[in-house]
C-alpha cells in the first residue's frame, strides 16, 4: 500500500477474485467531479445500471448521518435498494479484523511482539517467516502473497473440513512459498494471506471460530446487529457478477478467506464502527484503550500502512485513513479525516472501473477533497 494506491482486481486460479484493496488517496488529485449534487450524481449513475445500486453514509462533526440508498436491489428487478439493507464491504473489513486482534492483545491472549513461529508452533513454515509478528501480518509487511496459489490449491472442491481446518491447511501451504517481498521493511506487499493467518491465530488463542470472535469482540459491544458473513442472502441487495445478481456463496469469496474481508452489514452499522474508530483516537472509544487505537492508526516503520488501514495525507495535508474493497461483485470505499471528525462511506453492488469512478467521486465530493 505505498501511497495507498487502489489495487486492480484480478482472478486467482481463473475464478477466485482478489479481496482488495488499499484505499483511494492516490486517486484524489486526479478526481475532478463535476459541479453536481451528490444525490444527483448517484441517481444518474444508477439510472444507467452501472451500478444497479449505491449506498452511502457520512459522519460530520463526530455525528453519524442518515444512510441513503439509490437504485434497485438487483439488475432487472424493480425492488428499490433500501437504506437499511445490507451491503458487502470487501476488504474494508480488514481494519475490523485488526481491531478484534487488538482486543485479544489487551486481554493478554495475544502479544504484538510474539513471532509467527510461537503463534503457530504446529504449522511448518520457511525460516523467512518465523520472526514475522502480528503487526507485520496486519500491515502487509510479512512478505506473503496476496492470495497464495499453494494455499488455494490445497482446497479441493466440496472440501468437508471446517473453516478453521481449511484456514490451517491454507496457512501451512502458503508458508512454504518463498516471500514475494521484503519482510518487516518498508511498505510491504498487499496480502489477504496475512489477514487469514491473523484470523487463524486469533482462533487458536481463544478456541472460537473467527466469525464468533468478531461478534463477541466487535459487533455485540457496538450494537452492530445487521452483520452477516459471506454474500447477502436472497431477498436483499444483491452483488453482481457478469451482469447478473448473485447471492450467498456465489456472492462472495471462499469462506476461509473471511478474515481478509467477507462480511455484509447495514450502512448504519458500518458507520457505527467507523465512528468508534474516530472516537477511540480521542480516548472515547468503546472497544479499546486509547493507545491501542493509536497503534492501529499509526504507520508501521517506513510505510504508509496502519493495521488494516492505509494512512496518507489528503489534499491540503489533512491526515486521512482510507481503504477500498471488492470481492468482484461489490465495491466500496471508506475515507476518514480524524482530526475533523468526518468520514464518508460509499458502496456499490457491482464492481469494475466505471463503478469505482462513481464511488470515488461521491467520497471526494462528500468530504470536499476535490
Amino acid at each position: 500500500m505505498p501511497r495507498i494506491r487502489p489495487l486492480s482486481r484480478r482472478r486467482i486460479l481463473a475464478h477466485i477474485p482478489l479481496i482488495a484493496a488499499a484505499g483511494f488517496a492516490s486517486s484524489l488529485r486526479a478526481a475532478e467531479p463535476p459541479e453536481q449534487d451528490i444525490a444527483d450524481m448517484a441517481a444518474d449513475a444508477v439510472a444507467t445500471g452501472v451500478p444497479p445500486a449505491l449506498g452511502m453514509i457520512a459522519i460530520e462533526n463526530g455525528r453519524l448521518g442518515t444512510p441513503s440508498a439509490f437504485g434497485v436491489e438487483a439488475r432487472g428487478r424493480p425492488s428499490a435498494a433500501s437504506a437499511t439493507g445490507r451491503w458487502h464491504i470487501g476488504s474494508n473489513a480488514k481494519s475490523m479484523t485488526a481491531t478484534m486482534v487488538a482486543r485479544l492483545v489487551e486481554q493478554g491472549l495475544l502479544d504484538w511482539k510474539a513471532s509467527l513461529a510461537d503463534l503457530l508452533p504446529d504449522v511448518p513454515m520457511r525460516e523467512d517467516y518465523r520472526a514475522v509478528s502480528l503487526p507485520d501480518l496486519l500491515s502487509h509487511r510479512a512478505g506473503l502473497a496476496r492470495n497464495s496459489a499453494a494455499g488455494l490449491a490445497a482446497m479441493p472442491d466440496d472440501d468437508p473440513r471446517s473453516e478453521q481446518e481449511r484456514r490451517r491447511a491454507y496457512a501451512a501451504a502458503a508458508l512454504t512459498e518463498p516471500p514475494v517481498g521484503p519482510i518487516a521493511v518498508g511498505a510491504g506487499s498487499y496480502s489477504n494471506t496475512g489477514f487469514l493467518l491473523a484470523g487463524l491465530i486469533a482462533e487458536r488463542a481463544t478456541g472460537l471460530p473467527f466469525e464468533a470472535l468478531m461478534r463477541r469482540e466487535l459487533f455485540v459491544p457496538l450494537g452492530m446487529t445487521s452483520v452477516g458473513f459471506g454474500g447477502t442472502p436472497p431477498g436483499e441487495i444483491a452483488g453482481h457478477s457478469k451482469g447478473g445478481p448473485v447471492y450467498g456463496a456465489a456472492g462472495d469469496n471462499p469462506d476461509f478467506l473471511r478474515p481478509a474481508g467477507g462480511l455484509h452489514l447495514s450502512l448504519a452499522d458500518w458507520g457505527s464502527y467507523i465512528l468508534d474508530q474516530m472516537r477511540g483516537q480521542r480516548g472515547e472509544g468503546r472497544l479499546l484503550r486509547a493507545e491501542s487505537y493509536h497503534f492501529l492508526h499509526r504507520p508501521q516503520p517506513g510505510s504508509n500502512n496502519g493495521l488494516g488501514w492505509g494512512l496518507e495525507a489528503a489534499p491540503g495535508g489533512k491526515p486521512m485513513w482510507s481503504h477500498d474493497g471488492s470481492n468482484g461483485r461489490w465495491f466500496g470505499i471508506v475515507a476518514v479525516l480524524p482530526d475533523e471528525q468526518r468520514a464518508a462511506m460509499v458502496v456499490a453492488n457491482a464492481a469494475g472501473a466505471e463503478v469505482e469512478a462513481v464511488v470515488n467521486r461521491m467520497v471526494v465530493r462528500t468530504l470536499g477533497l476535490a
